[in-house]
């Protein structure tokens, strides 16, 4: 039964996506001042990684903020001192309590990706990129950025990278205008294939219209795990009386399946 097979999938793909250490969240505000902290050249390696992929998507670069740098570098350090990969740290503090502590305040939009293992600036940024969740992040309309790496050979990873995006400018430069984001889902499945995907558009768009956009590829099944209740709800394209999704919000990340070829 074809309802059966997309469950078994579906096990799967979690079960894939669990086993992942590149870690993504976006959510929270800025605001800050002061003198940014010197990059090391791995750090200049991964920024300039990411403003030209910025730019060969239409983006402008991202400015280095004083107080995210020095959020991001003592984020990785601390990884890598307390052997442990998430977004909270080992004093409990969550990205905004953290960024806001090194001078960051709630001001506007804030995104935070991280990863542990891959030992170069390409080996992360290859990482983030192929990953649709993560790709988002680095190409949305931020404006200030913070990026941090930490080496201990005696932890599990031995490499941690973090990289913490910011909406509110204390670069002390002019930002520039930001553009709209297209409103699309990023990472669109294949046909019979499961895709980790993000939609990038208005919040409480139908789940209809919005997988519309991975056209000519139509969507025949997308699953979301809700954050609090850990309960799965999903879409079934011509079944909204077995759907229990309506709508999805802005970087809201889903499990989609590609309807296979007739």
């Amino acid at each position: 039964m074809k309802t059966a097979r997309v469950a078994i999938t579906l096990l799967v793909v979690i079960s894939l996506a669990v086993a992942a250490f590149v870690s993504i969240l976006v959510v929270g505000h800025p605001q800050a001042s002061g003198q940014t902290p010197p990059l090391s050249k791995d750090e200049e390696a991964l920024l300039a990684l990411i403003n030209d992929y910025r730019s060969q998507n239409g983006l402008w670069p991202v400015k280095v903020s004083p107080a995210l740098s020095a959020a991001a570098s003592w984020m990785s350090e601390d990884m890598a001192e307390n052997n442990y990969v998430g977004h909270v740290d080992s004093e409990g503090r969550d990205k905004d309590k953290r960024t806001a502590y090194f001078g960051y305040t709630p001001a506007n939009c804030l995104g935070e990706i991280i990863a542990a293992g891959p030992d170069t600036p390409q080996g992360a940024f290859d990482n983030w990129r192929n990953s649709p969740a993560h790709n988002a992040v680095i190409l949305e309309g931020f404006g200030v950025v913070g990026v941090g790496m930490a080496y201990n050979p005696q932890s599990d990873f031995k490499w941690y990278w973090t990289v913490d995006f910011g909406g509110y400018h204390d670069s002390l430069e002019v930002p520039p205008t930001p553009a709209p984001t297209p409103a699309r889902i990023v990472g669109c499945p294949t046909a019979g294939k499961w895709s980790l995907a993000v939609w990038t558009g208005a919040d409480d768009t139908p789940t209809g219209d919005a997988l519309l956009t991975c056209a000519p590829v139509t969507v025949q099944a997308a699953y979301w795990l809700h954050p609090e209740t850990q309960v799965w709800t999903r879409y079934l394209a011509g079944h909204p009386e077995f759907s229990s999704l309506p709508t999805l919000n802005n970087l809201q990340s889903i499990l989609v399946l590609g309807r296979e070829s007739p």
